[in-house]
């Protein structure tokens, strides 16, 4: 079980606060820019197989929990890691 006061619950909060203010923030400031980056947001663009830099291991959890971490991603973080020793 996490710890409400881990760095990594902290992360996942922030992650899930983002993924449900998308909407919200959508309408309440409807800057162009932002609203099509928002709205790029979706689960199937939350990891990118292009990643340069390591992923948090909180964002990991996250992405587990919404089913987009996959082997293949955890292949990518181990060797992102790897480059970083």
């Amino acid at each position: 079980m996490l710890h409400l006061c881990s760095p990594y619950a902290s992360i996942i909060r922030a992650i899930k606060r983002a993924e449900g203010d998308k909407v919200k923030c959508m309408i309440a400031r409807p800057d162009p820019f932002a609203s099509v980056l928002l709205k790029e947001w979706t689960p199937d663009r939350f990891v990118s197989k292009e990643a340069l830099i390591p992923y948090h291991p909180g964002a990991i959890r996250f992405y587990k929990e919404k089913g987009v971490w996959t082997d293949e991603m955890a292949k990518l973080q181990e060797a992102l890691l790897a480059k970083r020793r």
